[in-house]
Order: C-alpha cells, then sequence, then structure tokens
C-alpha cells in the first residue's frame, strides 16, 4: 500500500496501479486486483516490464 501511495505521488500513475492490483492479488481480492490490472495496462508502456506483470495479473486472474 505504501508502495502504490509513494507511485501515485510521484506521479507514477501505472505503477501506482500496479502495486495496488499486487496487493489485493495478496490479499485474495480477486476483483480489485483485476480492475487495478487493467488500469495499469492501460497507463504503463506497451512490454514494459510493469506492464508484462499486470498482464500476468489479468491473465491469471481471467483464466476461469
Amino acid at each position: 500500500r505504501i508502495l502504490a501511495i509513494a507511485q501515485g505521488r510521484n506521479g507514477e500513475i501505472g505503477l501506482s496501479s500496479l502495486a495496488s492490483a499486487e496487493q489485493h492479488m495478496l490479499l485474495n481480492n480477486y476483483s480489485d486486483s483485476l480492475r487495478f490490472a487493467k488500469q495499469s495496462i492501460s497507463l504503463l508502456k506497451k512490454n514494459s516490464p510493469g506492464w508484462l506483470r499486470a498482464k500476468d495479473i489479468e491473465i491469471i486472474l481471467t483464466q476461469n
């Protein structure tokens, strides 16, 4: 949570959303995790490390 706040304050909204997605994934809050992952995907540069991590979360959570 602290990482998401810090990145948001630095204007890195895509990375902030990714940190939130990862946090919610760890807390088994999958709907919020997916929401934040999709937000990250739309904000981060395609194929960047953060974008790939967000895509991984999206793929894992939509495989049902």
